[in-house]
């Protein structure tokens, strides 16, 4: 502090990081004397608690333990030596207690079960706390928000001036792995429309750069049921076969990768559809095909909206991008100067414009709750350079999931210890501790995570929709990043909102020629039937017995089909 301007200014020393209580006392006991008798004057020297502000604490009491085990005592049902070990017998914890560390768990694969078997979402506890839950396809789902009025006008409007995400972990994902020509062979039986090798969306998609949509049917079947309409994504191969290689320069005989995404009302039906096209091939030709289920290592994400590709930007910080990437992504380096390491800004979003309807960029990205709240502020080192962003910079979510090298994030106490040293190392004050970060778990976790966005942009409406595929143990990352950056979550019943309102089908309930739809309309019926018989009979609504005629439509359809072909030979001959 300055005492005046001839003199130096004096510059205070920090304050201690260790204080003794005794000597602190021991210099301020005439003081805390005199504090004392004041306190004593003003309650008489009466220091009990007040009658009527006594609150009554029984946690300490084991009474009514041990009231308990004289009754079950009692009924034989346990000894009485066994009534001191209930409290620490560690199979005696509270559902609560149980259910809580469940739920905080982040495995690399697979979902929390409850009792019954229906498996939770990795964000279930936050849906649980703000939305109403639903089972339904095996899955415990958010259906929409609590309320009376449910807030469509608003979902509605954030669409078309903000920001939406939807949790679709609860989508399957499926891979089948093969010779190319195979794989083609394969969805040309069960895809509708099928993918012509010599079309011309076939190039991007056999390269990787796009993504497919089709209706897929079963296999063997001249007119079959549908099953459901599916999204596949081949892996893209940079190996050229000298011989036997198509006009697109890929090699027909290696092996390629392709990932099936199906509705979880429709898995298992479209996994044995694809099971089995994949052994019809395999009898046919003698070349393997594996069939093999994703659905418990990779989820989705839906980010749509106006302001989607600005939310994008804000928590997508790529370490680095795919070699040979069509949409020339610059790469989010990290400059060095004499100052530090800054973050360059990321440009992924600046050729959107020129980007196909369904473009798929593959990234690794930086664990986007380590990233500073602004972009000019100086990153860490810990969080920019690492050792573990080098030696991924050449592999891909494709590559992690064949070799199982995804590792979890990094858990949260671990990084709001690390936040606690910086503020501490702000304020010049050094922990006491040094090695209390060090004892922390490091190993086996990660802070980079490989992704596939997918752009779904479809022209005739004005929806604007990404699609984010990441490994389900980060889930959780994203997911907060993305809500505490200014994202609306939704679930099932806004996304038929949107659905509706755009102009699009929402599957099971928009295709009636589906065995999915039949099954999702008997079990609304039910829940239907169930909340009407609680009601008196003066006050249930009316019942419309008849369901939707579809299976009379199709049949007339097939009925006309053949009389046409059996009244015009010379179509037959014609194969129509």
């Amino acid at each position: 502090m300055a005492v005046s301007g001839s003199k130096w200014c004096e510059v205070k020393a920090p304050p201690p990081r260790t204080l003794n209580v005794q000597k602190f006392a021991e210099s301020r006991a005439s003081e805390l004397e005199n504090l004392h008798s004041i306190v004593a004057n003003r309650v008489k020297n009466d220091f009990r608690s007040m009658r009527n502000k006594r609150r009554r604490t029984t946690g300490h009491d084991d009474r009514v333990l041990n009231k308990r085990c004289r009754k079950r005592r009692k009924l034989g049902v346990i000894k009485s030596s066994n009534c001191l070990d209930l409290k620490k017998d560690p199979k005696k914890v509270t559902r609560q207690v149980r259910r809580r560390l469940e739920l905080r768990k982040n495995a690399i694969s697979g979902y929390s079960t409850s009792g019954d078997g229906t498996k939770r979402l990795r964000t279930h506890l936050w849906h649980a706390k703000r939305f109403t839950m639903t089972k339904l396809w095996g899955f415990h789902l958010p259906l929409g928000l609590q309320g009376r009025g449910l807030g469509s006008r608003s979902v509605l409007k954030r669409l078309k001036s903000g920001a939406l995400v939807h949790d679709a972990s609860y989508f399957g994902a499926v891979q089948l792995e093969g010779p190319e020509d195979s794989l083609l062979s394969i969805l040309s039986t069960v895809l509708v429309p099928a993918p012509s090798a010599h079309s011309e969306d076939c190039h991007s998609l056999l390269s990787g750069l796009t993504f497919g949509s089709a209706m897929l049917h079963h296999a063997g079947a001249p007119v079959s049921q549908p099953i459901c309409p599916l999204t596949y994504i081949w892996r893209p191969n940079t190996a050229v076969g000298e011989e036997n290689h198509n006009t697109y320069g890929y090699d027909k005989r290696s092996s390629r990768q392709v990932w099936v995404w199906m509705h979880p009302s429709a898995f298992n039906e479209g996994y044995d559809a694809l099971k089995f096209a994949s052994h019809i091939q395999m009898d046919y030709t003698g070349t393997l095909v594996n069939c093999s289920s994703l659905a418990d290592q990779l989820a989705k994400l839906e980010v749509m909206g106006l302001k989607s590709s600005q939310l994008l930007q804000k928590i997508l910080h790529p370490v680095t991008s795919s070699e040979g990437n069509p949409w020339q992504l610059k790469q989010c380096s990290v400059a060095g100067d004499g100052n530090g390491s800054q973050l360059k800004k990321s440009s992924i979003f600046e050729n959107e414009e020129h980007m196909f309807s369904h473009a798929i960029i593959p990234l690794i990205v930086n664990d986007p709750r380590t990233l500073p709240g602004k972009r000019s502020e100086v990153v860490s080192e810990a969080t920019s350079t690492t050792p573990e962003s080098s030696s991924i910079s050449n592999a891909d979510l494709w590559h992690a999931i064949a070799c199982n090298g995804i590792n979890p994030p990094v858990e949260e106490s671990v990084l709001c210890m690390e936040k606690h040293q910086e503020r501490l190392a702000s304020f010049c004050l050094v922990d006491s501790n040094p090695g209390s970060l060090q004892t922390l778990p490091m190993k086996g976790f990660s802070r980079v995570c490989p992704i596939l966005l997918l752009k779904d942009n479809n022209h005739h409406n004005a929806l604007t929709r990404w699609l984010v595929i990441l490994p389900i143990s980060w889930v959780k990352a994203f997911w907060i990043s993305f809500i505490s950056k200014g994202a609306h979550a939704i679930g099932l019943r806004e996304k038929r909102w949107i659905a509706c309102d755009v102009g699009l089908p929402c599957f099971p309930s928009d295709f009636p020629d589906c065995s999915a739809y039949s099954f999702f309309k008997a079990t609304e019926d039910l829940a239907c039937e169930h909340k009407a018989n609680l009601r008196a009979l003066a006050l249930r609504p009316s019942r419309v017995p008849i369901p939707p005629p579809w299976n009379t439509i199709i049949l007339s359809f097939e009925k006309e089909s053949t009389e046409i072909q059996s009244s015009s030979p010379c179509l037959q001959g014609r194969g129509f």
